[in-house]
């Protein structure tokens, strides 16, 4: 059992079968090209070729961006098994997971209130590259929102 996913969770309704066709016709577009052995990236400051080995940090069903500790046991576990990006949910469900002026001003959430006093983005960045792991954050559902006052 994976210390990171919760015990228990709710039932999930299963996607519409179109969606599976949908995913499936996305993932064959990118696809490697033929005798292609992995995501292979050419860093510009030696010129050399490095595969990428990466990972998504959820939100969701995941206690990963939970604590300090769940992130650097996390960091930890993925050097120890030679990843070398991590990708963050940094926007889900009409919130961050950090602290935002900005949507604090725009819609009057500052961070997701599980994290509030805390910078999850941040401890992600500092734990990974301590570890020499890439960060690169990303929107849950693109930038799809959530505002309950508007239903």
């Amino acid at each position: 059992m994976c210390r990171f996913l919760p015990t228990s969770s709710p039932p999930r309704r299963l996607a519409p079968p179109g969606a599976a066709l949908m995913a499936l016709a996305l993932l064959s577009a990118f696809r490697p090209a033929p005798g292609a052995s992995g995501v292979r990236t050419t860093s510009p400051a030696g010129g050399r070729s490095v595969e990428l080995r990466g990972v998504w940090l959820t939100n969701v069903d995941s206690r990963v961006l939970d604590s300090r500790a769940a992130i650097a046991e996390a960091m930890e576990f993925l050097a120890a098994h030679h990843f070398n990006i991590v990708f963050p949910v940094v926007w889900n469900k009409a919130a961050t997971t950090y602290p935002s002026r900005v949507v604090r001003e725009a819609i009057g959430v500052e961070i997701d209130p599980r994290y509030r006093g805390r910078d999850p983005l941040a401890e992600v960045v500092e734990e990974a590259h301590r570890r020499r792991i890439a960060v690169v954050p990303w929107f849950e559902f693109g930038f799809a929102a959530f505002w309950p006052r508007l239903s």
